[in-house]
């Protein structure tokens, strides 16, 4: 789900959900390759069936009447032979402006050929900033309204690894000169044209020192220019992820004995949204204990992760421990008490990682200038 939310974005409550089916190799070659209809069939029934969920949840995200859209691939997996990865959503909106779904744009004193639109809407809304504080803040920009503050949701890693970049709108390096650019809290600001345009960073940027905009070409329209923000990532918290906190130790799974012996304990995720993220284990073949941890990774982001300790029957018959572990990676940067773990009564283990709370945009907040480049 959060490569998905990196291209998709859940807006006016909209739902996206996901299955995963991975199909053996064998089975796939049963059919022949000309007999794709049978094999798609197959691999629908299988989500039909649902026979590795005791919630069958796939099933019921198949027969969901709020799915309007779906999307699928299907290709090789390394380990299982064959894998198919099926997007529902209610709707569809990509996370890129676009003019196809941008609102028109505004009127400013800039060149008309480059005018700025406003961002889409958050569902992160701001709240509303007092009219007396904006205008002493800033006496020549419209006071900022919680439609003009959207959350960065396209972080870019570059190529030497030292910092990210974001993108935030089109603009031309005429309108960057002319424009005021500042920090401000967990804000970026952008004050063009008698107004404010708004940003709520995924992470604090009172924690970030240096930070660059500049203009760089749109892959995807060449003529458009777009502004984006660089900053360093000076203070990532180690390259190979730093343990914050451990959100629960020795959890155990009981044990299911209609489960196939062979069958490893897997985090599963369910439906997300930009707001949520929710993952279950289902019941295994043996008793599992389970420990969950909290690892910042980088400046922008932290991920879950899950270390296993279970049995498994050998081919000779014996039992031997086995340790495994699985990461959930979150597109923000959460904290502990953001993660709500629950041991259902059939067993299963339902995990609900919520995103951080966002802070309101403070007009009284020292404006720190973001320097060009």
């Amino acid at each position: 789900m959060p490569i998905i939310s990196k291209h998709l974005v859940a807006r006016d409550n909209a739902v996206i959900g996901l299955s995963i089916v991975f199909t053996s190799t064998t089975c796939i070659n049963s059919y022949g390759s000309d007999h794709n209809s049978e094999i798609a069939a197959h691999i629908v029934s299988s989500i039909l069936i649902d026979e590795s969920s005791p919630k069958r949840l796939n099933r019921a995200k198949v027969l969901d009447p709020r799915f309007c859209f779906v999307g699928v691939y299907n290709g090789p997996h390394k380990q299982y032979g064959n894998m198919t990865v099926i997007v529902y959503s209610q709707n569809v909106n990509t996370v890129a402006t676009s003019p196809a779904r941008a609102p028109p744009p505004l009127k400013s004193s800039a060149s008309a050929r480059h005018p700025i639109p406003p961002p889409p809407h958050s569902p992160l809304p701001a709240a509303p900033v007092p009219a007396s504080s904006a205008t002493a803040a800033a006496p020549t920009a419209s006071s900022p309204k919680p439609e003009d503050t959207h959350t960065i949701t396209k972080i870019s890693e570059t190529p030497d690894k030292t910092a990210y970049t974001m993108e935030l709108c089109p603009l031309t390096h005429e309108e960057l000169e002319s424009a005021l650019l500042v920090k401000k809290g967990s804000f970026v600001v952008l004050r063009h044209g008698g107004r404010d345009q708004m940003w709520r960073m995924p992470f604090p940027l009172t924690s970030v020192s240096s930070i660059t905009a500049f203009c760089q070409e749109s892959e995807s329209e060449p003529e458009k220019t777009l502004l984006m923000l660089k900053i360093s990532k000076a203070l990532s918290d180690a390259p190979d992820g730093k343990l914050v906190e451990i959100v629960s130790e020795n959890i155990v799974v009981p044990t299911n004995a209609s489960v196939p012996p062979k069958v490893r304990p897997q985090i599963k995720l369910k439906t997300s949204t930009a707001e949520c993220i929710e993952a279950y284990l289902g019941v295994c073949s043996s008793d599992v204990h389970v420990t969950v941890k909290l690892v910042r990774t980088e400046i922008a982001r932290s991920n879950v992760q899950f270390e296993f300790q279970f049995q498994e029957i050998t081919a000779s018959g014996n039992m031997k421990t086995l340790r495994g572990n699985q990461t959930v990676r979150l597109p923000f940067v959460s904290s502990k008490d953001d993660i709500q773990i629950t041991l259902e009564e059939d067993g299963s283990l339902d995990v609900r990682i919520q995103a951080p709370k966002p802070l309101p945009f403070n007009p009284s907040e020292e404006e720190e200038p973001i320097s060009r480049a």
